[in-house]
């Protein structure tokens, strides 16, 4: 057994040196012979660039295909893989003809002779959102909406002018959105020139544009008059319990001292809260067994008298942990003149009005009522670190998001609607920090303009 287990031993030994005297080198080979040329280029012209097709050599050591443009003192490289037939030249900042040069590569680095392609790119991203950009007064500021069908990265950027008349940097503003919109706020209400100026991210510039604006004057819409110390506002449809018909939850606290009155949202007391439940017939109609809040959430508000709107405010209750108390976090306002009474809808019935004015499942919601109102705000609470209501954890605040907590909740109101005035305002909640059969807000305030009456 001895010299038997001597021998393999022996055998293994050689077949290990064989092994290794015969192992395979696999690393790539090198040589220095270049690769063919692309063939059958094709070109389509694009806004700020050009798709440029082709079929690849059938070299097997093909690497890719590179291009290569020259123009006002830079160069630029695209490159694409061996396994695609095209490649995208993007960022030109004309519509003059530029000579591409394109190169086969090899896995050795050799390069085949270029193929010289033209192309002629249509007008910029830069260009087309300047051609569609409009610029209105607004509340404090100016309102500024374009079309940007690319969906291009641009920055829009405002300037004004210094005791010197030289133009200084204001603030600026970065989108890819298709439809854009955004406002510059901060200007007194005096006519004064401004410049706007529109690049990408490859530094091309659109044609300046210069105006004189002339912001409005914006006030705060109060809720309680300083005089009588009497309130503006209230909660439409309470007093005579059409609420109810809309789904619109209502203050349990009848009592004008109650912690839960609506008062508490406009007494300038950002500790204090008003709260809302469901209300226990409208409960029993189209609650479930677990007694949870129905989404949306509706209650309208009237501000006693016509305004037309810039932003509002909001203050959620600060208790530990922060966001833990049952606030709306994603919403919308909605806006009119006019409220239907429960008779103006269908037959009047509690169903047939449900129905109108809600999206309930439950009840064959058809959201009908906005037919006749405009929405003015769309809102998510959105913290400094990128939190979100959408798919943010409360839990991980930074100390700038608590700080950004305490300072209240800033949003805009719709600039298109800075002209036109409303009386109702109606709050769409979506979804709210816990599932708590309730809501809370601690302080609102909405800013504008008093309509001439």
């Amino acid at each position: 057994m001895k010299k038997i287990s001597i021998i393999m031993d022996l055998a293994l030994s050689l077949v290990f040196l064989w092994s290794c005297d015969e192992a395979k080198d696999w690393s790539d080979l090198k040589d220095d012979q270049a690769p063919g040329k692309v063939t059958n280029v094709r070109v389509r012209n694009i806004s700020g660039g050009a798709w440029i097709y082709y079929n690849v050599p059938s070299d097997e050591d093909l690497l890719g295909v590179r291009a290569l443009l020259s123009y006002e003192k830079q160069q630029r490289e695209v490159f694409a893989s061996c396994y695609r037939d095209s490649l995208l030249i993007e960022g030109m900042p004309d519509t003059d003809e530029y000579i591409i040069k394109l190169y086969s590569v090899d896995k050795s680095g050799n390069e085949s002779e270029p193929e010289l392609v033209p192309i002629k790119p249509l007008t910029p991203p830069v260009d087309r959102v300047r051609e569609s950009l409009t610029i209105n007064n607004t509340f404090g500021g100016i309102f500024l909406n374009w079309n940007n069908e690319y969906a291009a990265d641009i920055a829009i950027t405002v300037y004004t002018k210094n005791e010197e008349g030289e133009w200084d940097w204001y603030d600026a503003y970065h989108s890819s959105a298709v439809v854009g919109k955004c406002v510059f706020r901060g200007f007194s209400t005096e006519v004064q020139p401004i410049r706007v100026e529109i690049r990408d991210k490859w530094m091309n510039y659109a044609q300046a544009v210069e105006s004189n604006i002339e912001p409005l004057f914006e006030e705060e819409i109060i809720g309680m008059d300083p005089d009588t110390k009497q309130p503006v506002w209230s909660l439409y449809g309470v007093e005579d319990r059409t609420c109810l018909y809309r789904g619109d939850k209502q203050n349990l606290a009848n009592n004008i001292t109650g912690g839960n009155n609506f008062t508490k949202v406009f007494d300038n007391i950002y500790t204090a809260n008003w709260w809302m439940g469901e209300e226990t017939r409208l409960e029993n109609y189209i609650a479930g067994a677990d007694n949870t809040m129905m989404y949306p959430f509706y209650f309208i508000i009237d501000m006693g008298r016509k305004a037309s709107y810039s932003r509002f405010k909001y203050w959620i209750r600060d208790r530990g942990p922060l966001m833990s108390a049952p606030t709306p976090d994603v919403f919308e306002l909605w806006a009119s003149n006019y409220v239907k009474a429960p008779s103006e809808v269908g037959d009047g019935s509690l169903e047939d009005n449900l129905k109108f004015w809600t999206s309930w499942p439950e009840v064959g919601g058809t959201d009908e009522w906005k037919k006749d109102w405009v929405k003015i705000a769309n809102c998510v609470i959105v913290f400094p670190s990128g939190i979100s209501a959408i798919d943010g954890d409360y839990s991980v605040l930074t100390a700038e998001d608590q700080a950004f907590f305490r300072a209240g909740f800033d949003f805009e109101i719709d600039p298109e609607y800075a002209f036109q005035s409303f009386r109702y305002i109606r709050w769409v909640s979506h979804k709210c920090t816990t599932t708590q059969n309730m809501t809370q807000i601690a302080e609102l305030k909405f800013f504008g303009q008093y309509a001439n009456e």
